[in-house]
């Protein structure tokens, strides 16, 4: 068993609550991102359509279907960071 400091060393203005309710956010998110996902298989599956799909996908050629996902996920967020004008996460000043 691994023992962790009692004192927060890698965030010392945080607090043990505010740890404690980040973390409960974080994988309570992280088991409703699950059961939705299980939700839209189920809902697939059930209606037939999850075979039509997988049929087209398997009978159509990858690159382009990676290339899809790849304009319908870039343009985006190239957008938005034209529109302001940096990434939210690179902002070292705050």
């Amino acid at each position: 068993m691994a023992n962790f400091p009692s004192n927060n060393a890698a965030f010392p203005g945080v607090q043990a609550d505010s740890r404690s309710v980040f973390i409960t956010r974080t994988y309570t998110h992280l088991v409703g991102g699950i059961l939705g996902f299980i939700l839209v298989e189920l809902g697939l599956f059930e209606s037939g359509l999850a075979g039509q799909i997988a049929q087209f996908m398997l009978g159509f050629n990858w690159f382009l279907i990676l290339g899809a996902f790849m304009l319908l996920l870039c343009v985006p967020v190239g957008l938005i960071i034209r529109r302001i004008g940096r990434l939210p996460s690179a902002d070292k000043s705050a």
